[in-house]
């Protein structure tokens, strides 16, 4: 399970130009690297990340929880 405040104190960083830490947290490593080379998609997707991370790693959560309920299923 993935915290959603550490989601959110891993965009900060993007203020600054370091973004797309968020992203390799939540497993999504292409999407971190397109955010690294263009700023966070030059500060506005930061922006926008800093009140919709809490939501993505929720989203994350939710999959995985599906994934292991599905699995579980499939084994009864």
């Amino acid at each position: 399970m993935k915290s959603k405040s550490t989601a959110l104190l891993l965009t900060l960083p993007g203020i600054i130009g370091i973004a797309g830490l968020q992203y390799l947290y939540l497993g999504k490593p292409l999407k971190a690297l397109l955010w690294f080379f263009t700023l966070g998609i030059f500060g506005f997707g930061t922006l926008i990340d800093i009140f919709t991370i809490s939501s993505a790693a929720e989203a994350h959560n939710t999959k995985i929880e599906l994934k292991t309920i599905r699995a579980k299923a499939l084994q009864n």
